[in-house]
């Protein structure tokens, strides 16, 4: 699908900047079709009046104009970073870009990011002055601030260059300090996410400015960064949220807040903190390292990706931790030509040792995240993984999906389909219970509840799993039972209303969201799913103990094309109860011993396989 140009009726923008004063920048999740709800391509630097739409879409004014510059101003950043670290290893050419972008940047700021907050910026943000948000503005004067501190340490600064750096970083601590303080202070919300990179641009400020000290209240502070690391993470390692996006968003802000530090110097609390929230990725992601997009993430996003690439190669220098080359060659292959590598030049960001600390998540059949509420299974060559989700909602970037069950391999067989940016008005579906493979009940969303983990049994290859959802809808009671045996993954899923005498019954549902093509046939007691995908089919068995009904349901795709069409499964049981069996097995495991049926009986399943073994799992 196209769309002929789509005009807001504002004015154009000047054009390129330099012949204009210095434009502020707006908020990047405007950058969004508001046809096709995809964002928007990288806007041109030649001509940033005319913004483009993957579908053909051509956009003019605003709030496309000011969201533009906010990438443009972000990609100057990171690309001063680049231009640093050359010059600093002794390209000439680059270290004359370096200084050249490094000027015309401390003049932005100098131009549009002091004075008096952005009145553009809408009455819930966190108002920053160069752009709608503080956060935004956070994350530009950390890039920039660090691009500056390696020109500064390769002694490529002249008279004039150390004098806008010192008005910049003292401009930049003014700005973040204010910031926080609304954020602390006035709205009591410490461990917002924003906080993280308000101190990181405060602790990179602060080095800037000569008064390091091992970055000081900023980091060693009552608000400082190592304060919020212990305040906004569990004790599994999980940033408080649950959203993948925004755990490598927080954890990126504590990374470069850290330059120079020595490792061993970093309180042990808060050391042990960010070895777990750095093993928590490898732990979650597909066996081929993509991350999946839990809560408010983006499905596939190429910042997201050198975000990926960056906490890699600084979190190595923090802590020995397994599995991170798969997250890292996932990412590279995502970005394909688009990859300016600035993750090869981070080397020496932290000094001393890693640390090597017991104890964390990865390698075996199962992980549980207790705070946060996952529990991720493993097939027993780790070819596969099946993530549940049973906790907290996760605070405004939660999704309604409670129960909800993620099944991949090297094929996205049933991933989450991600959120669209928040200026789209498909949000509210990629947050909602029908996007997402969990059950739902009279056709409603859930409302927002906290899960209850019941019982997590490991027994050598077995794992059993037992959560729970009372509060999603009112009046039922929903489990959802795993039991992992080595090959297959025999899930349960049981829905049970309070029967009243006169009362109509419910429409039950259990939801399958396949991102693959899937095939259905019926079998003796239920039916079958084959999904394929060429890196790999599944074979899943579908029995119910109460008459259902299987049918399609027509649904936009994953969140980064929401005009690719997808087609979804919902299972159906009317009535007070109803109790749903799936084995899920993959295509290398069924190599082994496929299974061939699966039947409900009295006192439980019955799984049978090829080989002519049977399994009885009581119920």
């Amino acid at each position: 699908m196209t769309a002929d140009t789509v005009r807001s009726g504002a004015a154009p923008s000047p054009g390129s900047a330099g012949h204009q004063p210095p434009r502020r920048g707006g908020w990047w999740h405007a950058y969004v079709c508001p046809v096709h709800h995809t964002e928007l391509l990288a806007p041109d630097v030649d001509d940033p009046r005319e913004h483009v739409c993957p579908h053909g879409c051509r956009l003019a004014g605003e709030p496309f104009d000011s969201a533009a510059l906010v990438y443009r101003y972000q990609a100057e950043a990171r690309r001063l970073r680049v231009l640093a670290r050359d010059a600093a290893a002794g390209d000439a050419d680059a270290g004359v870009s370096a200084r050249a972008l490094a000027v015309r940047l401390l003049g932005l700021h100098a131009g549009a990011g002091t004075g008096d907050w952005n009145a553009d910026a809408a009455p819930w943000m966190l108002r920053g002055k160069l752009f709608h948000q503080a956060l935004t503005e956070a994350i530009w004067a950390t890039n920039v601030g660090h691009g500056l501190w390696t020109l500064r340490d390769a002694d490529l600064v002249d008279a004039d260059l150390a004098t806008g750096i010192a008005r910049f970083a003292a401009d930049v601590a003014v700005n973040v300090i204010e910031a926080r303080d609304v954020l602390v202070h006035d709205r009591a919300d410490f461990p917002n996410n924003y906080t993280a990179w308000l101190n990181a641009a405060g602790a990179v400020a602060s080095h800037l400015a000569g008064g390091d000290a091992a970055r000081g209240p900023w980091l060693l502070g009552e608000h400082g960064q190592y304060a919020h690391v212990l305040a906004a993470t569990g004790a599994d390692g999980w940033e408080w949220e649950g959203a993948t996006y925004y755990h490598v968003f927080v954890l990126r802000a504590y990374l470069l807040s850290m330059r120079g530090i020595e490792v061993a110097a970093v309180p042990a609390a808060v050391r042990d903190r960010l070895a777990r929230m750095l093993a928590v990725l490898p732990a979650v992601a597909a066996p081929d390292g993509r991350l999946p997009a839990l809560h408010d993430s983006p499905y596939r996003r190429d910042v997201s990706d050198q975000e990926v690439l960056e906490v890699v190669a600084i979190g190595r220098q923090l802590a020995s931790v397994d599995g991170l080359d798969p997250l890292a060659s996932a990412a590279r292959t995502s970005l394909g030509e688009r990859d300016d590598r600035l993750d090869t030049r981070l080397t020496g960001w932290l000094h001393g040792e890693p640390a090597d600390l017991p104890a964390l998540a990865g390698g075996g059949p199962c992980d549980l995240f207790e705070e946060v509420g996952y529990t991720v299974l493993r097939g027993r060559d780790g070819s596969w993984r099946a993530l549940l989700d049973h906790g907290p909602h996760g605070g405004s970037h939660g999704h309604l999906d409670k129960l909800a069950l993620y099944v991949e391999s090297a094929a996205a067989w049933q991933p989450d389909a991600g959120i669209t940016p928040y200026a789209s008005g498909m949000r509210d579906h990629y947050g909602s219970t029908l996007a997402h493979p969990t059950f739902r009940v009279d056709g409603r969303d859930q409302q927002q509840c906290t899960g209850r983990l019941e019982r997590f049994d490991v027994r050598g290859d077995a794992v059993t799993v037992v959560a729970s959802a009372d509060d999603a809808y009112p009046g039922v009671r929903a489990s959802r039972t795993l039991h992992l045996h080595g090959g297959w993954l025999l899930d349960v899923v049981e829905l049970a209303s309070a029967e009243v005498k006169g009362t109509d019954a419910h429409e039950l549902t259990l939801q399958f969201r396949p991102a693959v093509p899937v095939t259905l046939r019926a079998t003796e007691d239920g039916f079958a799913i084959r999904w394929h995908d060429p890196a790999g089919d599944l074979a899943t068995w579908h029995v119910t103990d109460a008459d259902a009904v299987c049918r399609p349901v027509p649904l936009p795709g994953p969140a980064d094309d929401p005009m690719t069409s997808a087609t979804g499964i919902d299972w159906t049981v009317r009535g007070h109860h109803a109790r749903f069996c799936t084995v899920w097995q993959p295509a290398g495991e069924a190599e082994r011993d496929a299974v061939v049926a699966v039947h409900l009986e009295p006192d439980g399943v019955v799984v049978r396989t090829a080989a002519g073994s049977t399994h009885h799992q009581p119920l």
